[in-house]
């Protein structure tokens, strides 16, 4: 049901945010693996610009990666806490249970989630530039003043699972800047399908701008937005 009632019959508008300019986009570095393992109970940080790949096993680990460029990050094992420096990277998978990741805003292949930590995201724009953004699981994500930005390369954006605060409770858009109001900027060009499946609990504070693209809700979601926006080439609500 939708409330209030649909108004019909009136006239199409233009877009409305058909000015506002994509970020840029670089190449990425040609990454190496980081020397040391890191296997559990581990403090360190690594400097930023050699472009590692890291790869983050066991438990309580506490990682710090310096703002700079990586290569790919991978998270494994329970209760690690990473903060990602603000910078450019590869493909930042999770795949473990608790712990916190921290990111700040750069440039990433991709961003997938298929862990349990809590997310806080700093403010900025985080640019993905060939893989996706996805949410699997159990996840609580916060953050104010950001924006999430799928390159006209990039996937979709994909919300699985049973996800508390999936682009959360307190995930909001920026206030001011270019991309004031906006929370996601799918580029004009980037046709991939915006996903929410399973049981979700959405919170959007900010904006959904996907111009090519369809957005589909399927199963059992609650969406609550205070956005003033959503725009995409067509909506699809199942289940």
């Amino acid at each position: 049901s939708v409330s209030p009632a649909a108004v019909t019959g009136i006239p199409p508008v233009g877009d409305p945010l058909a000015s506002m300019p994509a970020p840029a986009i670089t190449a990425a570095c040609s990454s190496v693996n980081y020397p040391n393992p890191i296997n559990g109970g581990v403090t360190l940080t690594i400097s930023g610009g050699s472009c590692y790949n890291v790869t983050i096993n066991g438990a309580k680990n506490h990682v710090t990666l310096s703002p700079g460029n990586f290569g790919n990050v991978t998270i494994n094992g329970s209760g690690n806490v990473v903060s990602l420096g603000a910078g450019k990277y590869g493909n930042v998978s999770i795949n473990g249970s608790g712990g916190t990741m921290t990111f700040n805003p750069g440039q990433f292949n991709s961003m997938v989630d298929n862990g349990s930590p809590i997310e806080v995201f700093n403010s900025g724009v985080y640019v993905i530039t060939n893989g996706s953004l996805v949410l699997n699981g159990a996840n609580g994500s916060s953050g104010s003043g950001v924006t999430f930005y799928l390159g006209p390369n990039a996937g979709a954006v994909t919300i699985n699972g049973s996800n508390s605060a999936s682009f959360g409770d307190n995930l909001t858009a920026p206030g001011s800047g270019s991309y004031a109001g906006v929370l996601i900027f799918q580029d004009r060009a980037n046709s991939n399908t915006i996903t929410m499946n399973g049981s979700n609990s959405a919170v959007l504070n900010g904006a959904i701008y996907a111009p090519d693209a369809q957005i589909t809700m399927n199963g059992n979601n609650s969406l609550t937005s205070t956005c003033d926006i959503l725009l995409a080439a067509s909506f699809l609500m199942n289940g």
